[in-house]
């Protein structure tokens, strides 16, 4: 007779085969490469090697083949030739380059693209307009056949005077997560390499790049010169509720989706300046529309070229009227803004132009800051707000050297000293700021914690099994989806310092690991033996960074199908029950799962 557990087990067994059954995973399975072509590409990579590894500029050509030979992400057979091709430091099209850069986040070195006009020289005066394009989906397009486009295809937009900058993105995530990090951190190395004028960016994409492009934008309003966003999803439940198959989660994910959800932050588009573009066939119009939609709620409408009679595709004159009206943007450049207006619901997204939230009163909740420049001060209202900063950078004060200044603040007058000698200036509102609270950068949910630096602390021989094979999972499906070896190291290695520099992710039980019995979550461990405890809290040992337990990012290999479900899946807690087996979807049956408090604290219920 069956036991009720190995019952359960095979059930789920059934339901988790068939579902994988059903989904895409990616990368999808690459073809077989003939046995005397593999052989040459390994010769010709172990001849490469010594020198590619010198630069980062050639190191991302030798992963991109290292890679597609180990992992079996050869799509094609030309894909072979191409393979060969970008392994001579010479090819390529003219104007067309390829960089490198070493990401913070895992030290992985990650690609970018780069199109020069015809007009570029390095030795030229002045500083040029950049334009960032966001790459459409391709679930074959690993570092390989990216890095062979951005060498032999300008793209599809190529102002003249103006440099192009196409992250990578770290794959197919839609820019959001460590692909967010990416576009940033690729930002930062052009702006090192090339002169590029800080008031001429713009952000800009389509397709899954035009969903990255609503998503960074009203998350960073303040960044850029103007967004120009096209076709693209912007949410996930209007996007996913046209699929019969769909079904609504959980109500903390539901949450949740105000971490990635655009339309939820589209007033922060009154600081920034907007060109959308659709198809009038396109089904991904709805994007632009529910943006137009909540953008009318705040008495704006929304600039949005349609192509007539267009699918999924740029028309020609409708093509032409954007690149019209963007260049007319550009040109102008960035615009002092006297009104800041700013929505949040999370410290993760904290600022707007001059404004930035250190604390809210309740996370995942609405919170705005309508700020506005007044003769000799600042005057403000808010919603939701616990503590917040208005701050100008050198040069930048509005204010008289000199001069005290007023800020009125939700009714409340407070003088304020006047701007430094070098025309910086800034003032937080008063209140108690508490030791461990949830602000800027540590907030959560688990899946904030790799978006900036992490190191996995490997579990010990006697940590249970669904932990070893949890961790194994997380290792491969980071390479899988966010191109990345994940650094990894023993407990023994775990120093102070190494503490202080990454979020660490442990792997175990307070049996098992000295690390969790040291630094106990906020909420006990499960009393069941069966059960597990995945978190993230404060490190106590170095309180600006995360410690995270049993976890990875919480979607998983099912839900990559679609960019829509690639959300948190589990808040800052969660208990697991393990007799139910991991699948695509879930790390097992979710017993309880709920948000810490805003200091941290376990919410009593």
């Amino acid at each position: 007779m069956f036991s009720r557990h190995l019952l359960r087990f095979l059930i789920a067994a059934l339901a988790a085969s068939s579902l994988f059954a059903q989904q895409k995973r990616i990368p999808p399975p690459g073809v077989a490469i003939p046995a005397p072509e593999r052989a040459q590409l390994e010769a010709l990579l172990a001849q490469k090697r010594a020198a590619f590894e010198k630069s980062p500029d050639l190191a991302v050509r030798l992963k991109a083949v290292d890679w597609a030979l180990r992992y079996n992400e050869f799509f094609k057979p030309e894909e072979v030739a191409n393979a060969r091709a970008i392994l001579d430091e010479k090819f390529g099209q003219p104007g067309l380059v390829v960089h490198g850069f070493k990401s913070e986040i895992d030290d992985s070195i990650q690609p970018y693209g780069v199109v020069l006009p015809p007009s570029y020289s390095p030795t030229a005066k002045g500083k040029w307009r950049l334009d960032i394009w966001l790459h459409g989906r391709g679930d074959t397009t690993t570092e390989l056949n990216f890095i062979h486009d951005r060498l032999t295809k300008r793209g599809e937009f190529t102002p003249p005077d103006t440099i192009v900058l196409h992250p990578f993105g770290r794959y197919n995530n839609a820019f959001k997560f460590a692909g967010e990090t990416d576009v940033f951190e690729a930002l930062a190395d052009i702006q090192k390499r090339y002169a590029i004028d800080p008031d001429r960016i713009a952000l800009r994409g389509f397709s899954m790049g035009g969903a990255g492009t609503w998503h960074i934008a009203v998350h960073h309003p303040g960044e850029f010169v103007l967004a120009n966003p096209g076709a693209g999803f912007i949410d996930t439940e209007e996007y996913l509720n046209k699929r019969p198959t769909w079904a609504m989660p959980s109500a903390w994910e539901q949450k949740l989706w105000r971490l990635t959800n655009a339309k939820e932050y589209a007033a922060n588009l009154l600081n920034l300046p907007v060109v959308a573009y659709s198809g009038e066939d396109d089904p991904q119009k709805a994007a632009a529309d529910i943006m137009a939609r909540e953008l009318s709620k705040s008495g704006v409408t929304l600039t949005h070229i349609i192509g007539p009679k267009t699918g999924h595709k740029y028309e020609p004159g409708a093509k032409a009227e954007v690149a019209r009206r963007v260049g007319a943007l550009m040109d102008r450049g960035r615009q002092t803004q006297t009104r800041v207006r700013f929505v949040t619901y999370t410290t993760r997204y904290p600022h707007s132009h001059w404004v930035l939230v250190h604390e809210l009163k309740q996370h995942w909740e609405r919170a705005e800051v309508d700020a506005q420049l007044v003769p000799g001060g600042i005057a403000a209202t808010t919603n939701n707000i616990g503590r917040v900063e208005f701050y100008f950078g050198p040069a930048q004060a509005p204010f008289a050297a000199g001069q005290p200044v007023k800020v009125t603040l939700d009714g409340r007058t407070f003088d304020a000293p006047g701007p430094r000698s070098d025309g910086s200036w800034n003032w937080v509102s008063p209140g108690a700021e508490l030791e461990v609270y949830k602000r800027p950068g540590l907030q959560g949910p688990i899946d904030d914690a790799f978006g900036s630096r992490f190191v996995m602390v490997r579990p010990a021989a006697n940590a249970p099994a669904w932990v070893k094979n949890e961790f194994d999972r997380a290792v491969r499906e980071w390479r899988s989806i966010f191109r990345g070896d994940a650094l990894v190291v023993d407990e023994a290695a775990v120093t102070p310092e190494l503490m202080k520099s990454a979020n660490l992710v442990l792997w175990g039980t307070p049996q098992t690991s000295k690390l969790i019995a040291q630094f106990p979550a906020p909420i006990s461990w499960p009393a069941a033996k069966d059960q597990m405890l995945i978190a993230i809290y404060p490190n106590p040992a170095a309180p600006k960074r995360y410690l995270v337990l049993n976890s990875a990012v919480t979607f998983r290999e099912d839900q990559s199908y679609t960019n829509a479900l690639q959300t948190p899946k589990l808040p800052d807690w969660a208990i697991i029950d393990t007799t139910a087996p991991p699948d695509g979807e879930k790390p097992g049956r979710i017993v309880d799962a709920g948000f810490f408090q805003e200091d941290w604290r376990l919410a009593k219920k």
